[in-house]
């Protein structure tokens, strides 16, 4: 399911931005993602609507890179070709599990709470 916000972004500039990378996938040390709207898949259209509502604007049009120097590729050539896209520079370890500071959702089912927002979408 699309998210709705997500397609009221600046498509065309998102588009070029994909289809470059696409086209340079072999030139960049690790995976690009992005931009992060498509990346992710929700399942149910109340859940949609909580992430659109906690997650910024400019990050559903952001593409994701993990090192520095695929940062500074895909912002030099975004910014040669004068597409403008945010990009985020993500280092930390993806396969580290997501800390919950006041607990599990499970904590606070009497109050309504079935999920925290990591629990509701998939993506890389």
């Amino acid at each position: 399911q699309a998210l709705c916000r997500a397609a009221r972004m600046d498509s065309r500039a998102l588009q070029m931005a994909m289809k470059w990378v696409s086209e340079h996938r072999s030139e960049f040390r690790c995976r690009v993602l992005g931009p992060v709207a498509a990346e992710i898949k929700v399942a149910n259209q109340q859940h949609a609507a909580f992430l659109e509502q906690h997650v910024p604007m400019f990050v559903w049009g952001a593409f994701v890179t993990c090192n520095e120097e695929d940062r500074r590729l895909l912002s030099s050539n975004m910014h040669k070709l004068n597409i403008k896209v945010d990009i985020i520079n993500y280092t930390g370890d993806p396969d580290a599990p997501v800390a919950h500071p006041h607990g599990e959702a499970a904590q606070y089912r009497s109050l309504g709470i079935s999920h925290t927002l990591d629990q509701v979408f998939e993506g890389p």
